[in-house]
């Protein structure tokens, strides 16, 4: 069975983590000086407050650091992709100048021969 006080504690948690995700890094970073300055509340919960609101902006840094990742990473097989296409375009290239170069030089060895 559960307790209730730890049930409804969680329900907060839960609350404040999913709204502390949806805010932007500096709105977090003004919620840790703001729940370091509140002389109101005693020193070890003004610090696990801080503590919490810190993990939080940590959370939201994290996801976004991902997120520019998975980007990059992305970007970086278009890269690939494209570099290995423009190899196989400069290979066939390279190849259609020299027969072209071979197939002249034949033709002006076979009109200067008599």
């Amino acid at each position: 069975m559960s307790d209730p006080y730890y049930d409804s504690k969680r329900k907060v948690a839960e609350n404040e983590a999913e709204l502390d995700l949806k805010k932007s890094i500096q709105h977090l970073l003004v919620d840790v000086h703001d729940e370091s300055l509140d002389a109101r509340q005693p020193d070890a919960q003004r610090l696990g407050r801080v503590i919490a609101r810190f993990a939080s902006m940590l959370s939201v840094l994290s996801e976004q650091s991902d997120k520019l990742t998975r980007r990059i990473v992305r970007l970086t097989w278009s890269l690939a992709i494209l570099t290995v296409a423009l190899l196989i375009l400069t290979g066939y290239l390279c190849y259609d100048a020299y027969s072209k170069t071979q197939r002249d030089q034949q033709q002006h060895q076979d009109f200067a021969q008599p």
